[in-house]
């Protein structure tokens, strides 16, 4: 399982460290600071990927998150969909063929939700060109000039 994780100061790097068992890195004088590890990012990179590739993704997210380093699984739509979290925190939103996540933030008063379907590929092309002044035959010189994309190409 993919994951990711994030470490924007020193603390919390020092916290990852401890939490995969090299809490040495920390310490090293190419990782000891954000800058340092910026400057030695690829090879802060190889290191890290040395260590998380023995690791597995679930467990080392489970472990990560108790140490207070943020993280979590990479996952694909319909994995997210399917979460428990997503359904706990009522993010799957769903709208006649649109099915995706849903508004974050939750007032009592206005909770937020999806009220139309976002436009299909190319749907409002042609509307927007119109409203900024072109002309019909330009907008099908566009399109015939493959400009105006209406159709995804493979």
């Amino acid at each position: 399982m993919d994951i990711f994780f994030g470490c924007g100061n020193d603390r919390a790097f020092a916290k990852l460290c401890d939490a995969i068992g090299h809490p040495d890195l920390a310490d090293d004088p190419r990782f000891a600071g954000n800058s340092d590890r910026v400057a030695n990012k690829a090879e802060l990179r190889e290191v890290l990927e040395g260590i998380f590739g023995a690791l597995d993704g679930a467990a080392i997210c489970e472990t990560l998150l108790k140490a207070g380093v943020p993280a979590g699984p990479v996952l694909d739509t319909q994995q997210m969909l399917d979460h428990p979290h997503t359904q706990h925190r009522e993010m799957d939103a769903s709208l006649d063929w649109y099915r995706n996540a849903g508004i974050p933030i939750k007032f009592s008063r206005t909770p937020g939700s999806i009220r139309t379907t976002p436009p299909k590929f190319g749907e409002h092309g042609r509307d927007i060109l119109s409203e900024h002044g072109f002309s019909r035959a330009e907008i099908e010189a566009l399109a015939k000039d493959g400009v105006l994309v209406e159709k995804r190409r493979r």
